[in-house]
């Protein structure tokens, strides 16, 4: 979480957070007084204008897996903790293996007790950490989630967003930004727009010789896609 009082931004891993975090400390006329990265909002203020973004998962995975294979991340040093280092090689079969470690729901202990307590039978990872910024007190709310309808509705009542912003429209999203409530928060519209001209992209995953991601067997992408159903039929059910 990200807070500019009047904006608060919920940075989802893998989603473009860092760029759009530097965004908004060069665009918004605000100070910042809350930096918890890819923490949840403690409270919910009704004054403040909630977003987030979200990324196409299998797309977040492979990015999740060759950040790790630079040694970088979390992830990365939870599978090393755990003597299972091997899973990260540089190669499509090892990304194979990776994910369907990921997917699995029984290896949802590994991943710690807030998502063993969250409907891992229900959701995958990256649905999981979506939505765990999506709310207020998560656990308690993704506990009463008891079939995909209810999720659903759950997510519709009690969602602290206001916007979602994918990460493939980032710039275009965050510009969106300046005919929203927040917008007379900015900076003035030919500024922003220059800052989105003239700087990075979200990175792109770094190519990894013997990483193919076009190889990854289709039968696990429709497992994977299975897993995390919430993203995709709520933002990219085209997918």
């Amino acid at each position: 979480m990200i807070d500019f009082g009047k904006v608060v931004y919920l940075d989802v891993q893998k989603t473009g957070s860092s760029f759009v975090s530097r965004f908004l400390r060069a665009n918004l006329a605000l100070p910042e007084i809350a930096r918890h990265l890819h923490a949840p909002a403690p409270v919910h203020r009704p004054e403040s204008f909630y977003f987030i973004t979200v990324r196409e998962p299998l797309a977040q995975y492979i990015s999740l897996f060759q950040y790790g294979l630079q040694g970088r991340g979390g992830m990365v040093q939870r599978f090393r903790d755990a003597g299972l280092a091997d899973f990260y090689q540089p190669d499509t079969r090892a990304f194979e293996r990776w994910l369907g470690f990921m997917i699995a729901p029984e290896n949802a202990p590994f991943f710690g007790p807030r998502y063993l307590n969250a409907r891992p039978e229900l959701l995958g990872l990256q649905s999981y950490r979506f939505l765990t910024l999506s709310f207020v007190n998560a656990s308690a709310i993704l506990a009463a989630a008891t079939s995909k309808a209810r999720l659903n509705a759950i997510y519709a009542r009690h969602k602290l967003h206001t916007l979602v912003i994918k990460t493939e429209t980032l710039n275009r999203g965050l510009e969106n930004l300046l005919d929203s409530e927040v917008g007379p928060f900015f900076k003035p519209r030919k500024e922003v727009v220059s800052y989105l001209q003239n700087s990075k992209q979200v990175k792109k995953s770094a190519a990894v010789a013997g990483f193919l991601p076009e190889k990854i067997k289709p039968d696990l992408i429709a497992n994977m896609k299975k897993r995390e159903w919430f993203l995709y039929e709520n933002f990219y059910p085209q997918e």
